[in-house]
């Protein structure tokens, strides 16, 4: 049985991933706000006798979230939205962007939870590190336009503009009928069954189709649909082998977009990445071991795209946290082939990204269902496809 750590220990722990995301620690008593960047205020005194705060998020000179240490549970749920002491508990003179603080983290130095409450439906998920405070000022501001009510669908216009707090109630609000023009009826009901798992913040959905073309063919038109109407930044698109990378890059290169009748890569940059991702990429197209690598910079040199895959298992370092490639730099991570032993020894770079996880399979099994909490789309049901949640 692991032993719990202490608060002392956790703290030790969170701040420096902290440290690794930018933040800048500072105590209560020697407090001086910086108008710019991130800092994160150790033991920040509460109002009404709720306490301390264990840390309290800065962004710009202002309040925007907490961090909540709990080293009682092995398994952390997230923090409680709706708890007093955090909505009562700020005083009334704490600099704010908005009340109550949008962005809630839990940590017991092992594990990290986060909430975001400018969600539609606020769930807690697991982060691999803290988001960096250029992150948080995004969220911010895109949060503070004002929620959107879900009957202002975008059912007759594409040309609806960008709206939603968050990609989540994006996806709730402006997703337009799919439409059918080269698609069968088995790959439209997969685009919209997907779109409703998202919809309920099931950051993971698993997509059988037995048809590896046909797979890739309705990712191709999702993603398409993900950047065009629910604003995500950027997708990365996960495969095998770099000889499938270069043919979902050329697939990309000939998808022609019903939605504006062109070609994507006339709208959307994709990027086949060698060395470094393009940060004007909306797309990025790699493998499971070159992603790895460029997280990991001490096995970057490796060029494991060439080695068999007992040879490639052996590679494979633990994985850090790169500052260079933070966790929140991919909305959507697309992976193509869901096939073990290969995705089992590199799921960390799953677990890497704070974003929605799309798995594409020809046959589900058990070690892929539980990789994706069991939200399966698909299989030969017949009449259409379903999300088992």
């Amino acid at each position: 049985m692991q032993m719990k750590r202490s608060n002392m220990e956790a703290a030790i722990a969170i701040e420096s991933w902290l440290r690794a995301a930018g933040w800048v620690l500072q105590d209560t008593d020697d407090l001086g706000i910086s108008k710019s960047g991130g800092m994160a205020v150790r033991a920040l005194p509460l109002a009404r006798d709720y306490g301390l705060a264990d840390y309290l998020l800065y962004v710009e000179g202002k309040a925007a979230g907490f961090i909540e240490i709990d080293t009682e549970s092995d398994i952390l749920s997230g923090v409680d939205p709706l708890a007093e002491k955090y909505r009562r508990g700020l005083p009334i003179i704490l600099p704010v962007h908005t009340r109550p603080l949008p962005f809630l983290y839990q940590s017991n130095g092992a594990q990290i939870r986060f909430t975001n409450l400018f969600d539609s439906e606020p769930h807690a998920r697991p982060l691999f590190a803290f988001h960096k405070s250029e992150t948080l000022k995004t969220w911010l501001e895109d949060g503070m336009i004002g929620s959107m009510p879900r009957d202002m669908v975008a059912a007759d216009s594409f040309e609806h503009g960008r709206r939603g707090a968050t990609l989540q109630e994006r996806l709730w609000i402006n997703m337009p009928p799919v439409v059918e023009e080269g698609l069968s009826l088995e790959q439209c009901d997969a685009i919209t069954a997907i779109e409703r798992s998202l919809r309920k913040n099931n950051t993971r959905v698993l997509v059988q189709m037995s048809a590896a073309a046909r797979r890739r063919a309705a990712a191709l038109h999702l993603i398409d649909r993900l950047l065009r109407f629910a604003d995500a930044r950027r997708v990365l698109f996960l495969v095998n082998s770099a000889n499938i990378a270069r043919d979902v890059h050329h697939a990309f290169q000939d998808y022609r977009s019903p939605y504006l009748k062109a070609a994507s890569t006339s709208i959307h940059t994709v990027q086949l990445i060698a060395e470094a991702i393009d940060t004007s990429a909306k797309v990025c197209i790699t493998t499971l071991p070159r992603m790895h690598s460029l997280l990991n910079t001490a096995s970057r040199p490796k060029p494991t795209e060439a080695l068999s895959p007992e040879e490639i298992f052996k590679t494979v370092a633990p994985l850090q946290y790169n500052p260079d490639l933070p966790i929140e730099t991919f909305d959507i991570v697309v992976i193509d082939t869901c096939s073990a032993p290969l995705t089992r020894h590199f799921r960390r770079v799953l677990d890497y990204f704070d974003a929605y996880v799309i798995g594409l399979t020809g046959e589900v099994d058990e070690e892929a269902l539980a990789l994706f909490d069991g939200h399966v789309v698909g299989g030969e049901q017949g009449d259409g496809l379903e999300v088992i949640v």
